[in-house]
């Protein structure tokens, strides 16, 4: 068994110590890659669980799940999709534990995901409910309930529905004409609402913790070769058949919207690759994640991996088979040789641990930055075996490809309801 962290020890004996057959339930919101999955095995091995229920947003969580496992508990996995499934079994009466991973998945209270998952709770009632996740919230305060109400048992707010919360503990800061949804969008917030969270909440950000690998960043930039495309396109509007040679062996260029285009022309620029080619040649000797955003990319970086003869296991992107995803990741962390795995960020940006990859690539950013966040983390967390991590960012002098980088950092820096290690610091203040 490994040891425990500092505040994976105290999350435990914080909630041991505060449990009851009137508190059953806590939300673990600790930041990615602080061990959500081995402090909660940890949690039900102290609390003599004999079976658990484990929802997973997809098989390959599951895996992690049974790679982390130490324990004689009996999981049963099924994904948010398919709970329906174990509502109409009648062979599960030993469990004693739900765990909903990733429970972001459950922000809407309207979603079949959401009504599901309290089916699944009132099946099983009495038990421990357990909800993990890094990015709890995704839009606005409002996220937090319907899985503070699934934690709590519907003690959250007891008797008040997810608009009265709303209507009660949300003060309205955008002038009355303005249609409800911009109401919810930048709230105020009553000091009675940070408190009931924290009744069944633990937050923690790991900037504040010792015992992850230094992280050096590096944002590479240069000066674009295909910017007369580029601006013909996104300027000038003019659909040029230059671009469309450009683009011509890629699918589903039809489709495309004008802006969508343009980040291809983008990426495809020449130079890029040059960079990663420097990049990867820099760091050969090691494990590297290279991350890119759209399909269009993935032959060249193939081509330019297998130009300096390196070891490449697999390219996972959104149509790839769960068992062909499973190879590749396995084969990446398996093998003694430096290799390159290539990702889509989003594919493969919740819950799978690559601690044995030293340097990260973020060829291109995606629009999700939540994705881009959770794709840093998948080798920037405990249990890392380097003293250092490498990450570099390539940025043409292109206006995208700037807004996309500022937008990402902006988000992590300044928005206070996005990532746990911010609620963090929120939480305290306000109750104190």
């Amino acid at each position: 068994m490994k040891q425990l962290f500092d505040h994976q020890r105290s999350t435990i004996e914080s909630f041991l110590s505060t449990s009851s057959s009137e508190k059953r339930g806590l939300c673990i919101f600790h930041d990615t890659g602080t061990g959500k999955t081995y402090t909660t095995l940890n949690l039900m091995n102290e609390l003599h669980i004999p079976e658990a229920i484990v929802v997973v947003p997809n098989p390959q969580i599951a895996n992690e799940w049974k790679n982390q496992s130490f324990t004689d508990i009996k999981l049963h996995f099924t994904t948010y999709n398919t709970i329906s499934k174990l509502l109409v079994r009648d062979d599960l009466g030993g469990v004693k534990a739900l765990v909903f991973d990733e429970s972001h998945k459950l922000k809407s209270p309207k979603s079949a995901r959401t009504r599901l998952a309290v089916m699944l709770v009132n099946k099983f009632r009495g038990c421990y409910r357990f909800l993990l996740s890094a990015t709890p919230i995704t839009l606005n305060e409002l996220d937090f309930i319907p899985q503070l109400k699934i934690a709590s048992g519907g003690k959250f707010f007891e008797g008040l529905s997810f608009y009265k919360i709303r209507k009660t503990y949300f003060i309205n800061v955008a002038p009355p004409t303005v249609k409800w949804q911009k109401w919810i969008i930048n709230p105020k917030l009553k000091p009675e609402f940070y408190e009931e969270v924290n009744r069944y909440s633990s937050f923690i950000g790991r900037e504040a913790l010792s015992g992850l690998p230094t992280r050096h960043t590096s944002v590479l930039t240069y000066t674009s070769s295909v910017r007369t495309l580029y601006t013909d396109l996104l300027v000038r509007k003019k659909d040029t058949p230059e671009v469309r040679e450009l683009l011509r062996p890629y699918d589903s260029v039809n489709e495309l919207t004008l802006l969508g285009v343009a980040h291809r022309v983008m990426i495809l620029d020449p130079i890029r690759y040059e960079k990663l080619k420097a990049v990867l040649e820099r760091h050969r000797d090691s494990k590297i994640l290279v991350w890119s955003y759209y399909r269009d990319s993935y032959s060249k970086i193939e081509e330019v991996i297998h130009s300096l003869n390196l070891r490449l296991s697999g390219i996972i992107y959104g149509g790839l088979s769960q068992t062909m995803r499973t190879k590749a990741v396995e084969d990446f962390r398996s093998s003694p040789e430096p290799s390159v795995l290539v990702a889509s960020i989003g594919t493969l940006s919740e819950g799978v641990n690559l601690q044995v990859a030293k340097v990260s690539i973020f060829f291109d950013l995606s629009y999700n930055y939540a994705d881009i966040y959770q794709a840093e983390a998948r080798n920037y967390r405990f249990g890392s075996p380097y003293t250092d991590i490498y990450e570099y960012f390539f940025r043409s002098d292109l206006n995208l490809d700037h807004v996309l980088y500022k937008n990402f950092k902006q988000k992590l820096s300044q928005d206070p309801k996005t990532i746990a290690r911010s609620l963090e610091s929120e939480l305290t203040s306000t109750t104190k």
